[in-house]
């Protein structure tokens, strides 16, 4: 049986979708994008081993900028993002042509389905909330961390970035309801204008969103309304400390990311 994570769970499915780009606005984006990964390319720098050689594994590099702002920065010689999302993997590998990068390779598959050689890579990293959503399924993320772990080289290292979700649970705990409901504008790259997201949470450490979105260029009404439910696992800082990660508050500074997020880091010795 295959490890899927569904791209209804996952949510990726139609961002960044070349259609909704011209020459001009796809160009000043990707250029938004490589700005946007300044602060992981200093805590790359800062931490890589001395015997680091550029082999670069990311899970779900969604339009793939902080690939290739490592080749950007030399920091690269051989880098492969797994993407799950259809769109996403069109757009990195339209980002990669047109920005003339040659050392990345864009794989549109889910990760836990690849097969990866032992103690090749330097550094395997994950941004963002992609761990989150690997870890709905608890069986996930214990495969996810032993895969990564086996796949490093001796003095590799594994980088993870995590969110507690400690404001959504303290929100949803003060609920009488025990349900939270916010909204947020979405940005250019989705292909939705605006989401309103009931928030629970669930005695197996998940957060589990209701979405309800509004796609671009419609009229408000529920013919044009489309739902999502999402899982992400809440996991604490000590569940990482517990497996050897060391963690880190910031890449690069003290308000680089949100109080309830964090960076969990393991060297493989």
């Amino acid at each position: 049986m295959r490890n899927k994570i569904s791209l209804s769970t996952y949510g990726h499915e139609g961002v960044e979708d070349l259609r909704r780009f011209n020459r001009n606005s796809f160009k000043k984006y990707c250029n938004s994008k490589l700005s946007s990964v300044k602060k992981h390319i200093h805590f790359i720098k800062k931490n890589k081993s001395k015997k680091y050689t550029g082999k670069v594994l990311e899970i779900g590099s969604g339009s793939g900028k902080l690939l290739f702002s490592m080749e950007k920065n030399d920091l690269l010689q051989e880098g492969i993002g797994c993407e799950v999302s259809k769109s996403r993997s069109r757009f990195s590998n339209k980002f990669k042509k047109e920005f003339g990068f040659k050392k990345v390779k864009i794989v549109n598959k889910n990760f836990l389905d690849l097969k990866l050689k032992n103690n090749y890579f330097d550094l395997i990293i994950g941004i963002d909330c992609v761990i989150n959503y690997i870890g709905s399924n608890p069986k996930h993320i214990k495969k996810l961390i032993n895969t990564c772990k086996k796949s490093l080289k001796k003095g590799g290292y594994l980088i993870f970035e995590f969110t507690t979700f400690g404001r959504e649970k303290s929100m949803i705990q003060q609920s009488p309801t025990k349900k939270y409901l916010t909204w947020k504008k979405l940005s250019v790259e989705d292909p939705f204008i605006f989401g309103l997201f009931e928030i629970s949470y669930s005695p197996k450490r998940l957060i589990v969103y209701n979405k309800f979105f509004l796609e671009k260029n419609k009229k408000l009404n529920l013919k044009n309304i489309s739902h999502r439910r999402e899982k992400l696992v809440s996991l604490s800082k000590k569940y990482f400390t517990k497996k050897r990660f060391k963690i880190f508050d910031f890449w690069k500074k003290n308000d680089d990311i949100l109080d309830e997020e964090f960076i969990a880091l393991f060297k493989k010795n």
